[in-house]
């Protein structure tokens, strides 16, 4: 750790933890039983050593692997109010995507603390919804190793990264699939967007805003290196060796040179305390001659301890 990173922490380590209480959020009296609505909650709930209290998840909660071995409510925006109450829970700790809103009126009405916490798209409100995870669960001092753990991967990745040339930046694209139904192009301020630049490239899909259809002629006027998708989404339809297939792939740079990059869901769109994970194992991807370098990013270490 060099000079500077350790002088920042130093001074933000103790003063995180005289105001860890994020406006609106207050600890909870009883996290005996918890249900996570969102794989991101489930994760940081995990890291902040409560996975021993956690007793049903939703079908995007996918890590650690404890988490598949509970009880499955379905997806987090379409609750089933009878599943959660089945699973007599104290606390339920839901992203604010979760839904939808009269489910979780019905749960609160039946007596159970419910808690929503926003969803992150960057890295201050990755850091936020630590803050937030941690100050309901009563873990203020694990939440704030986890943010200062978080923050030294995000300086040691920007510092490596930034040794990139400039005329060496990769134009990348990323693309969602589920199955042959669904195919979305993500553009600027997407969080998939964000994460591309987070990891030292430059979203070739920036002339619209969000997630819209995958259009062939925007992709192949857009001229993308690499195209990043996620695992599942691949596997949705068919395997790597139908992205081929994709409408415009093989007319880009990424398709002639059969340049995919697929990452794990989990791990790229979590934005938890394993972002600076995520960010370095696209970087090294995404730049092969930064991979060993980036190896060593700490967020690689299993934050997955229980009680």
């Amino acid at each position: 750790m060099n000079l500077a990173i350790f002088i920042r922490r130093a001074i933000w380590l103790p003063v995180w933890l005289l105001f860890s209480c994020s406006p609106g959020t207050q600890p909870v009296t009883n996290a005996d039983r918890i249900v996570c609505l969102g794989g991101g909650i489930t994760e940081i709930v995990y890291a902040l050593d409560a996975g021993t209290h956690v007793v049903g998840v939703d079908t995007s909660s996918l890590y650690p692997t404890a988490a598949q071995e509970l009880a499955t409510l379905g997806y987090h925006r379409q609750v089933s109010v009878e599943g959660v109450l089945s699973l007599r829970p104290t606390l339920v700790i839901a992203s604010d995507e979760s839904g939808p809103p009269e489910a979780l009126d019905q749960i609160r009405a039946a007596g159970v603390d419910v808690r929503q916490i926003e969803s992150p798209a960057d890295v201050d409100s990755t850091i936020e919804r630590i803050e937030s995870i941690a100050t309901l669960l009563n873990r203020p001092e694990r939440g704030a190793g986890l943010i200062a753990s978080l923050q030294n991967d995000l300086e040691t990745t920007r510092e490596h990264l930034q040794t990139v040339p400039e005329a060496e930046r990769v134009r990348a694209a990323f693309i969602y699939v589920r199955g042959a139904k669904v195919l979305l192009a993500a553009g600027k301020y997407s969080p998939a967007a964000r994460m591309l630049e987070l990891a030292g490239a430059e979203n070739a899909l920036d002339d619209f805003y969000g997630f819209k259809p995958l259009q062939a002629e925007s992709l192949v006027a857009a001229q993308p290196d690499a195209i990043v998708m996620l695992t599942r989404g691949v596997e949705s339809i068919g395997g790597p060796e139908q992205i081929l297939e994709l409408p415009g792939v093989a007319l880009t740079p990424a398709g002639k040179n059969r340049r995919f990059i697929i990452v794990d869901d989990a791990l790229f769109s979590g934005f938890t305390h394993r972002l600076g994970q995520a960010i370095a194992d696209l970087g090294g991807r995404l730049y092969p001659a930064m991979q060993s370098r980036l190896s060593g990013v700490q967020g690689q270490r299993d934050l997955t301890a229980t009680d």
